[in-house]
């Protein structure tokens, strides 16, 4: 939903459950989710600082970060 969402009411709501989420337990899906919906609503150093721990952690879980990778280059540029 959040690659293609526009509607700023939209991506506030699933922030806000995205970021719950966290909350609740931190793993790779959720804190990229994170960064990604940080990245539509503007807020690109949070979005940044996100998906790098998204790196760590999916990397301590033995999951494979490289779309989280791609993304993080991406809003390095």
């Amino acid at each position: 939903m959040s690659e293609t969402q526009t509607d700023k009411k939209k991506l506030k709501a699933a922030f806000a459950w995205a970021n719950k989420s966290v909350v609740i337990g931190k793993n790779w899906y959720n804190l990229d989710t994170k960064a990604n919906l940080l990245n539509k609503l503007g807020n690109k150093k949070e979005a940044i600082a996100t998906a790098e721990e998204a790196i760590k952690v999916a990397k301590t879980a033995g999951e494979d970060p490289s779309e989280t990778e791609k993304f993080l280059k991406e809003l390095k540029k």
